[in-house]
């Protein structure tokens, strides 16, 4: 277990401060001031583990007087023109996909952080995203890896999550290709069909509209880190209120959507650390329409409060299979999960055959 702190997202609000439209340097010049040398590193640390070294490398222009800044953003630099170089790697891997999927007639999406950025970043590249997350029907998973491996694309394909989701690697490009952005049974319905037949052009690919992108930043971060476990991204807040401040959102049909796939307490949890971590707010009539029970909000909230995510980071089992259950909006929905879970557990063996076989027809 982690060594408890009264305040353990110190960090993590202080690191998303440089993510601001209008950057507050004069809250950042304090913040920053106030560290210990130990506390500095730990900061840059989390700033690189999080890809926002092109965020703080700008704020960092505004603060030349403090005396740690200009080895900051020396290998700050360094790392955004890795970023950069990654970034222009993934956008010919995403010319490439849409090119392939375009002739072997499978509708796709592209979704997270390499859909995100391309909206409202200033600068996509701003936006590091390890991999490209791309949605297909799972009629089409098959054919897609073929289409894929075709075209030099290796399989990567682990047992733990091959009911939703492989991995194809070329030219140190990773593409995650989902057929379910989270495992099947968390949501009452299967929503890829729903994601495909609402997903919009952006540009250069396709990609899911602006509920369903919004939908995903809200509930996908619960089920798939636990919040704020060792693997969390908490830029993923960052693109989540800029998408809610410069998309146009029916919020109405978010609400639908989150209701019928039994993910409204997931929504609030989010919604929750938006607002402690950047002091944004989802519009309250929404907030409140999200909020779970009385008992189930505060045992949820507790443990938000004492990060028990990142705590029981040697107890991996405990948010997965307590924290991730009690996200679920019903008790049939903790039951449905556990029941679908169980059935595909006994089939991932044979799924995990047949898409190394479709991998070998090349």
């Amino acid at each position: 277990m982690q060594p408890f702190h009264s305040d353990p997202y110190r960090f993590q609000r202080l690191a998303l401060l440089a993510t601001e439209d209008s950057l507050p340097i004069n809250k950042i010049r304090i913040a920053l001031q106030s560290l210990s040398e130990v506390e500095q590193q730990q900061l840059y640390a989390l700033i690189i583990k999080q890809g926002l070294q092109f965020f703080w490398l700008e704020s960092l222009h505004e603060l030349p007087d403090l005396p740690f800044v200009s080895v900051w953003r020396k290998t700050l630099k360094e790392q955004c023109f890795k970023d950069t170089t990654r970034y222009l790697a993934q956008k010919k891997a995403i010319f490439e996909v849409d090119r392939l999927f375009t002739e072997e007639n499978i509708p796709y999406a592209i979704f997270k952080g390499a859909h995100i950025r391309e909206v409202i970043y200033r600068n996509p590249a701003f936006r590091s995203s390890a991999d490209i997350d791309l949605l297909v029907s799972p009629n089409d998973k098959i054919r897609a890896i073929h289409a894929l491996c075709s075209n030099g694309y290796n399989l990567i394909a682990n047992l733990a999550n091959v009911s939703n989701e492989v991995s194809l690697i070329k030219d140190n490009v990773h593409l995650d290709l989902h057929w379910h952005i989270m495992r099947p049974g968390r949501t009452r319905v299967n929503l890829t069909d729903h994601f495909l037949q609402s997903r919009q052009k952006c540009d250069f690919f396709w990609a899911l509209d602006n509920e369903m992108t919004l939908l995903v930043l809200l509930t996908h971060p619960v089920f798939t880190e636990y919040s704020t476990g060792p693997h969390s991204s908490i830029v993923k807040l960052a693109d989540l209120r800029r998408w809610i401040t410069k998309e146009e959102i029916n919020w109405q049909r978010l609400l639908y959507l989150l209701e019928g796939s039994g993910m409204k307490t997931a929504a609030w949890i989010t919604a929750t650390l938006l607002a402690d971590l950047t002091e944004y707010r989802l519009p309250a009539s929404i907030f409140k329409a999200l909020r779970p029970k009385k008992l189930k909000r505060f045992l949820l909230q507790q443990w938000l409060d004492l990060n028990l995510s990142l705590r029981f980071t040697n107890y991996p089992n405990f948010p997965k299979y307590i924290f991730t259950l009690l996200a679920h909006d019903s008790l049939n929905d903790i039951l449905r999960f556990i029941r679908i879970f169980r059935a595909i557990k006994r089939k991932d063996a044979a799924t995990m055959e047949q898409l190394v076989r479709a991998s070998r027809c090349k």
